[in-house]
């Protein structure tokens, strides 16, 4: 019975940690919908689609230097969607940050879907401060 237990609890931090991902917001990019110092707790089997808020790294191309945080930004345009004049491209995103003066494609452009760690699913208790 001991040893059920102990099977199942690897079993399931196994799948925690390979299916989860807990993120700090960090800065005010994603204001109204997630403050700075809020944590979100995202699926990393989820696709990113329009209107889903994402998780990623900022790849080499986004200039924001050695070993990044995690950004989280709203996906606005995949693939074949039309933004504006243009088309985006296969295997790009295009994400945006809920306040307008948000980095983010605006300043970057086209983000690799394959940059994406994890889709959003619900906003967790805030644990500490605010960044500063």
């Amino acid at each position: 019975m001991i040893y059920a237990l102990i099977l199942a609890t690897c079993a399931a931090a196994l799948v925690a940690r390979t299916a989860l991902l807990v993120v700090t917001v960090r800065g005010g990019s994603m204001v109204p919908a997630y403050q700075d110092g809020d944590r979100v707790l995202a699926l990393r089997w989820l696709a990113p689609r329009r209107g889903r808020v994402v998780v990623f790294r900022p790849p080499a191309t986004w200039m924001v230097g050695p070993n990044p945080p995690y950004f989280v930004k709203r996906v606005v345009a995949v693939a074949g969607d039309t933004l504006g004049a243009e088309v985006v491209p296969r295997g790009r995103l295009v994400v945006y940050g809920d306040s307008p003066i948000s980095t983010d494609s605006r300043t970057f452009g086209y983000l690799p879907a394959k940059a994406v760690r994890a889709v959003v699913v619900v906003s967790l208790a805030r644990t500490r401060a605010p960044h500063r």
